[in-house]
């Protein structure tokens, strides 16, 4: 088995080489991987601990690369990067196919009266309203 070599860990520098199809491919791959919909507050705060250790230059030892590189993609999975606030669950880019498909079979699979087509347009359009929101430019 190959083993993927693991670039040097950059708080401003992407993992990826985002000149590159592949390179942002595996960068999309990794920020809206629906594990992250399953991420708890305790592991949240030890990922952002570890990234303050590293800027304040006081990794703990043993701290890899790669570990460096997960923390640092659970944030951005995890946390709005304006308001440095963690983003509902169900609206994290990561819920965004996992929470369509239920809405998409709904308005698909239903008979087409008026209610169930005013429902699932609600529907549809509230969790739209909602993901936008959480992920604003709130800057």
């Amino acid at each position: 088995a190959e083993t993927m070599s693991v670039p040097p860990f950059s708080l401003d520098k992407p993992r990826y080489d985002q000149s590159k199809w592949i390179g942002r491919t595996k960068h999309f791959f990794a920020t809206t991987n629906p594990i992250y919909l399953f991420t708890s507050d305790s592991a949240l705060k030890d990922s952002l601990d570890k990234l303050q250790r590293f800027k304040e230059g006081r990794s703990a030892p043993g701290t890899t690369d790669e570990d460096l590189w997960k923390a640092r993609t659970m944030r951005d999975a995890v946390v709005h990067p304006d308001t440095q606030l963690p983003i509902p669950a169900a609206f994290r880019v990561c819920a965004f196919v996992p929470a369509n498909i239920p809405i998409c079979a709904g308005m698909l699979m239903t008979a087409p009266t008026t209610f169930n087509v005013l429902f699932w347009q609600w529907v549809n359009q509230s969790y739209n309203a909602g993901f936008n929101y959480c992920n604003r430019n709130a800057g």
